[in-house]
């Protein structure tokens, strides 16, 4: 076949077969900020081979692709040192979301609102991009929903490593703070008992001087009886020895024990590290070594007055994103999952509501197996 040949075929629209390729999924996900959304729309989108639509891959294509139309207008501006606007971030993903490549993938859109503080503009543009007339998509709607009341107590409390920049979320914060305090009173009681019983010991000899001088002032023997005294003892010398061997050997018990008890607390440190991981949302909690907390700071956007403004308005949106899945979805294209749960399980629970609802019946993205051209004379030859 010439090149003619295969231009004429690739000019002629293939018809599908029939359950190929219709009605594939593509997802808009919505969800509370901080809500580890971004991780679990990029996780689900590898999963399932999807194009990830997010404002930082949007701006990474229009920096890469030179045949983008965008690519002069984003790549000036990154040079000169200016921020993509909003209106320009609008236009890339309304042009991403028209591309061929979504469209033979489908897509996952995480990222907006763009700007909380403009509400009215966020929603016109939701609407213009779920009533856009994509190619044999089917928009499905995640709605990621977490109490915010525990987003704001980790955000509020975050603090940050300013030499390795990972930031420590609030409940692992008070966690490590509180296990550090509990280890530092353990550590106050074992000397305070250690205290006591050396003490006590103190007395006891004291108290056994005292016995054996006045034993002595009634004796009142001659030298000779305190000769064979010395003589007696020093026969029966095993037994005093002993003695002697039980009194250190006491005090190596309790350096045995002391230590058996510090290393039974590192392993209970061990196992409740375990157990944390294990179970409900402090699965993923972890102490944070003591050298680092020291050194940890609160991040300088983390302002209280800063943090009031911006969850206020995000709960603005609440109103407004009820009536939008009202208007353009039904029940089979909502996906509510509980955001509060560990990562692992919030895509367990996502996997498993897309194919319960059949959202992924037609096949996962692969080619069509079969592909019938309306002009087939051009392969006579």
């Amino acid at each position: 076949m010439d090149d003619k040949a295969v231009l004429e075929v690739l000019k002629n629209q293939p018809i599908f077969q029939k359950g190929q390729h219709q009605n594939k999924p593509s997802f808009i996900f919505w969800g509370n900020p901080c809500s580890n959304i971004k991780k679990i729309a990029e996780e689900f989108a590898n999963t399932n081979k999807l194009e990830l639509i997010t404002p930082l891959t949007i701006i990474n294509d229009a920096l890469t692709d030179k045949q983008n139309p965008f690519n002069e207008e984003v790549t000036k501006k990154l040079y000169l040192g200016d921020d993509i606007d909003y209106k320009t971030l609008k236009k890339l993903i309304k042009n991403h979301l028209q591309s061929n490549k979504s469209w033979f993938k489908g897509f996952v859109l995480q990222g907006l609102p763009l700007d909380v503080t403009k509400l009215e503009e966020e929603i016109i543009f939701l609407r213009e991009i779920i009533s856009y007339p994509y190619k044999n998509q089917k928009l499905i709607f995640v709605n990621l929903h977490s109490f915010l009341n525990d987003i704001k107590r980790n955000i509020y409390n975050e603090l940050i490593d300013p030499i390795s920049g990972i930031v420590y979320s609030g409940d692992q914060i008070n966690y490590t703070k509180n296990f550090l305090e509990s280890k530092k009173k353990k550590k106050k009681e074992r000397s305070d008992d250690d205290d006591e019983e050396s003490s006590e010991e103190e007395d006891e000899e004291d108290e056994e001087e005292e016995e054996e001088e006045e034993d002595e002032d009634d004796e009142n023997g001659s030298e000779v009886s305190e000769v064979q005294y010395s003589e007696y003892s020093s026969v029966d010398s095993d037994a005093s020895y002993d003695s002697d061997n039980n009194e250190n050997g006491s005090e190596y018990d309790e350096d045995e024990e002391n230590e058996e008890e510090e290393e039974n607390d590192e392993d209970s440190e061990g196992e409740e590290k375990n157990t944390i991981r294990k179970y409900g949302i402090e699965s993923k909690m972890q102490i944070i070594d003591s050298k680092v907390f020291p050194r940890l700071m609160k991040r300088p956007e983390n302002e209280t007055k800063t943090l009031n403004d911006f969850f206020n308005n995000f709960e603005k949106f609440d109103d407004e994103i009820k009536k939008i899945i009202q208007e353009f979805f039904t029940v089979n294209n909502v996906i509510n999952i509980d955001g509060s749960q560990p990562l692992e399980n919030i895509l367990h629970c996502l996997q498993k509501k897309v194919t319960v609802q059949g959202h992924f019946q037609y096949g996962r993205n692969v080619l069509p197996e079969r592909v019938i051209i309306s002009n087939q004379s051009i392969l006579g030859n």
